[in-house]
């Protein structure tokens, strides 16, 4: 399981992460390596149950290489040919992925110009990425203290139950520790600079970024507090269903009429992979009546791995004599 990854020893780690010119001094997990580069910068506990094979891990961990030379930060101008510097750090990735929706992965390509461009939000985007160590070990912790109890349950005899005191002082004990730890994450919390008084659409699109940023993190940390390791499901359960709310553009309805026209299983996977990383799961399965989940991982990967629409097993094309 994904929640079961140590921390990389920090030899091997630091040759990796040095190797694409993207090292960073935070100590990134493993498992949440894999799951920025698989495209997920959300995290919550329903990614840790997820199951990865040798193959994938090494492929999305330590082996993973640059597919593209070209410098793919949202900055880099179309007919710019600036050469790749570095790579994308983990901060600079999930910015974008915040502030644009675009996914791009930990170690891509990034030019000298658009370098510089992410540095002013480096330090912040830090934060975040700060934030989600700590929630992926607490998840971890959580998801193997579960399985301990699970053990100690199976192999006690007789139904033995634990003692009400005990119960009791474990939750004295948890009710404790939960104010500490809603103390120390208020304090430290970096307050907004000021209150958004103007329309939404008169704001500019840096404060739009930042407001939207400081609204996520207020409310991940409210819910890290109210329901550790159930944030995704608090989450959703207060979440208003706003599915007639979901922009369709020209190509995502072009996208949409070329995957229902079409029966062939690859194909639907190749032309879905042009969209699937800018909807969420639930707006795809919204957008595309009968589209499973399934469905959707395998157009993600497909997209990761060979790039967005990309065409696999071209026919060979011949040049006849004339």
């Amino acid at each position: 399981m994904v929640s079961q990854y140590s921390i990389w020893a920090k030899t091997r780690k630091s040759q990796h992460l040095r190797g694409l010119s993207c090292d960073t001094d935070l100590q990134i997990p493993e498992g949440l390596l894999i799951l920025y580069r698989y495209g997920n910068f959300s995290l919550n506990s329903s990614t840790l149950e997820k199951y990865i094979c040798p193959k994938h891990r090494d492929n999305l961990g330590i082996y993973w290489r640059r597919q593209q030379r070209r410098c793919q930060s949202t900055f880099h101008p179309t007919n710019s040919h600036a050469k790749v510097e570095r790579g994308i750090q983990a901060q600079i990735a999930k910015e974008i992925w915040m502030d644009s929706g675009v996914y791009i992965p930990v170690g891509a390509g990034i030019c000298n110009a658009c370098r510089r461009k992410h540095l002013p939000t480096s330090e912040e985007s830090k934060k975040f990425i700060q934030r989600d160590i700590d929630q992926f070990m607490r998840f971890s912790a959580c998801s193997n203290t579960y399985s301990l109890q699970e053990d100690s349950f199976s192999q006690t005899s007789n139904g033995q139950e634990i003692s009400s005191q005990n119960i009791c002082s474990m939750d004295t004990d948890e009710s404790q520790s939960q104010s500490d730890k809603f103390s120390s994450i208020a304090e430290s919390f970096e307050a907004i600079n000021s209150q958004l008084t103007k329309n939404w659409e008169n704001t500019s699109k840096s404060a739009r970024s930042y407001y939207t940023r400081k609204a996520r993190e207020c409310i991940e940390l409210v819910l890290s507090i109210m329901a550790p390791c159930q944030e995704d499901i608090l989450l959703e359960k207060i979440q208003i269903n706003s599915t007639q709310e979901i922009k369709k553009d020209n190509m995502t309805a072009s996208v949409m009429e070329a995957f229902q026209n079409t029966s062939d299983s690859r194909t639907q996977t190749q032309i879905l992979s042009i969209i699937v990383n800018n909807h969420t799961k639930t707006e795809l399965q919204t957008l595309i009546p009968g589209l499973t989940i399934n469905k959707i991982d395998s157009a993600r990967k497909h997209a990761l791995v060979s790039g967005p629409g990309t065409v696999l097993n071209q026919p060979k094309i011949y040049r006849m004599k004339l």
